[in-house]
């Protein structure tokens, strides 16, 4: 199961615009970050085990996958990084 997270209004908007726009991320507004959008990460079709804050794909924990024992080049979603 992936767990959707909340974020402030201010973020919600950013990335709700950024996703309208089609750009692929965004400044946060209150770090000043680049924030990949979630459509951006859905178009990328992969998992970067970065723990991307709009991550589409969960993380190896949210997956149940042993994160120990993880091994980046055998993950299904992964391209071998």
């Amino acid at each position: 199961m992936i767990l959707e997270e909340t974020f402030s209004p201010e973020v919600e908007k950013a990335h709700r615009e950024a996703c309208e726009r089609g750009s692929k991320f965004y400044t946060d507004p209150v770090s000043g970050y680049e924030i990949y959008t979630r459509r951006y990460l859905l178009e990328r079709g992969f998992c970067c085990n970065q723990c991307c804050r709009h991550c589409p794909y969960g993380t190896p924990d949210s997956l149940g996958i042993n994160t120990k024992a993880f091994d980046l080049n055998k993950h299904p979603r992964l391209p071998g990084i």
